[in-house]
């Protein structure tokens, strides 16, 4: 069975999940979502299609490192303080 998610196309990351499609276009239209930020796919073309491999520059130098669109910011990017913190 498919999983279907609302995600914010800027920041690349997921807003809701729902077993159905029919359920995540429901809360789409309910929730006032906007279609030009916000978009409906299946989890799965959501991490194979939407969410990409970026490169960025770590904080320490070095070699630029790929991480997901979804992870820029997060404890799992080398180019924050957060990261070399944990």
């Amino acid at each position: 069975m498919a999983m279907y998610v609302i995600y914010d196309k800027q920041d690349v990351t997921i807003e809701d999940e729902f077993t159905s499609e029919r359920g995540a276009k429901i809360s789409f239209t309910r929730r006032g979502y906007d279609p030009e930020k916000f978009g409906i796919t299946t989890l799965r073309d959501f991490y194979d299609n939407v969410d990409k491999d970026v490169e960025v520059t770590s904080l320490m130098g070095g070699s630029p490192v790929t991480i997901r669109a979804s992870q820029v910011g997060s404890v799992c990017d080398p180019s924050t303080e957060r990261y070399w913190s944990m």
